[in-house]
């Protein structure tokens, strides 16, 4: 493994660790507010207060080490990781290519919707694309995790996506699913 994988496994681990410390100290402290309420309600609420900041500190970190591995399986080199591989596979899984294909299927609707959080006018110059994306998702090819993470990714992190940021430019949305497109088209062994 080289050193840029051995540094994001260590990142992943210490993440780990660290939203399970954030977790204990939730539960405990909830347990001190709980045996300290019938002797001094102050004490109690300070304790209750700093229980709910740990349990939100326990969160942000599981969210965040969640997030890291999402990042990580977009490359294929990185799924020697057991982490990322485990994030792709549940990806690549029949249940969550069928949502996938379900919202790929409904984009074009849910982005002429009163109040759509997606770009209308670049949904729409994407459709094609997003077809395609969805017959090749629903057929029973095997597809390589990075790509299909890659389309979540696309149509479910809003900073990150010129179907939902006005600020990124279109052409982010082109080159993404250029990018989706070429490579199961390159990993597609049914055409060989």
């Amino acid at each position: 493994m080289d050193r840029r994988l051995e540094h994001a496994a260590a990142e992943l681990r210490h993440a780990r660790l660290r939203a399970i410390e954030y977790a204990v100290l939730a539960v405990a402290t909830l347990i001190a507010a709980l045996v300290a309420a019938p002797i001094d309600g102050r004490i109690a609420l300070s304790l209750g207060a700093g229980a709910a900041v740990e349990a939100l500190l326990a969160l942000r970190a599981a969210h965040t080490r969640r997030e890291s591995i999402a990042t990580l399986a977009l490359d294929p080199a990185n799924y020697v990781l057991p982490e990322v591989r485990s994030y792709g596979e549940r990806c690549t899984h029949p249940k969550e290519r069928e949502r996938l294909v379900r919202l790929l299927r409904e984009l074009p609707h849910l982005a002429q919707l009163p109040g759509s959080i997606y770009l209308a006018d670049r949904v729409h110059k994407v459709r094609a694309e997003l077809e395609w994306l969805a017959r090749v998702l629903s057929s029973p090819i095997a597809i390589e995790p990075a790509s299909v993470v890659a389309c979540r990714r696309l149509l479910s992190h809003g900073s990150e996506s010129a179907l939902y940021n006005p600020h990124l430019a279109e052409d982010e949305i082109h080159l993404a699913l250029r990018r989706i497109r070429l490579r199961i088209v390159a990993n597609d062994t049914t055409r060989a």
